[in-house]
């Protein structure tokens, strides 16, 4: 087939048949290695040199090491391990101070405690009146009485400083053993007391003094040692059984 552009030039071609045309696979070209940029810049490699020869800067994924680096040595340098340890704070026996027994003592890193005595004492408070209600609620649901809640709140509203003095007096004297002995004849006595009281008087004495009592025996079992508060639970389970009370 002939084409005239409109001059004196011709243009011949040949028209194949799409039976004719064949889809021949691609080719790419082959992989070339992984070299740095020192090598890149240097040029086209010569010819004479090899890619197996130890010259070649360049190396194949297949060179590249895939394996975990070896534990099991001691490492040469300092760790981050031992960094912090030697940052950590000391005594005077160049011991470490573990910050965590350190702030279950209640004081700082100046030995001085975090809150003072009066917080101290109201923060222990609090729940004392908490229980205090449950007790008067408790005393009035026995009996059978009528429940007044703004009588009751009113009731633990006034004996919130009275509690907060009594604990503020005493709790920063706990630890010792004049004042264990003070907290146990006082655990010893409200426990008889409450038996005795709950066995032998009407139930409006018992609504009326029952949960005060009941609250500062609390308060004394959580002020002592287990070695006194063992005692005192002794002293009135020896009680019960020499009057012949009944407990439940």
């Amino acid at each position: 087939m002939t084409w005239w552009d409109g001059g004196s030039r011709a243009t011949s071609f040949r028209v194949v048949p799409p039976q004719q045309l064949i889809r021949r696979p691609l080719s790419y070209p082959p992989a070339m290695p992984i070299t740095n940029r020192k090598a890149n810049n240097a040029g086209p490699p010569s010819a004479s040199v090899s890619d197996d020869s130890p010259e070649t800067e360049g190396f194949t994924i297949t060179e590249v090491p895939l394996s975990l680096p070896n534990r099991t040595r001691d490492p040469k340098h300092k760790t981050l391990l031992d960094i912090v340890d030697e940052r950590r704070p000391r005594d005077a026996q160049g011991r470490p101070i573990d910050a965590h027994k350190k702030g279950e003592s209640g004081v700082d890193e100046d030995g001085e405690d975090l809150v003072g005595p009066f917080a101290q004492a109201f923060f222990y408070n609090v729940p004392l009146i908490f229980l205090l209600f449950a007790f008067e609620v408790i005393v009035h649901q026995q009996y059978r009485q009528e429940l007044d809640l703004k009588k009751i709140t009113f009731k633990c509203l006034k004996a919130f400083p009275i509690f907060l003095t009594l604990i503020y007096q005493t709790h920063s004297y706990r630890k010792h053993a004049l004042a264990q002995a003070a907290l146990f004849a006082f655990s010893v006595g409200a426990g008889c007391w409450l038996v005795h009281a709950t066995n032998r008087y009407g139930y409006y004495a018992v609504m009326r003094q029952a949960p005060p009592v009941g609250a500062l025996w609390i308060w004394a079992a959580v002020e002592m040692n287990l070695s006194w508060l063992s005692a005192s639970c002794v002293a009135v389970c020896g009680w019960v059984w020499y009057g012949g009370y009944h407990i439940l």
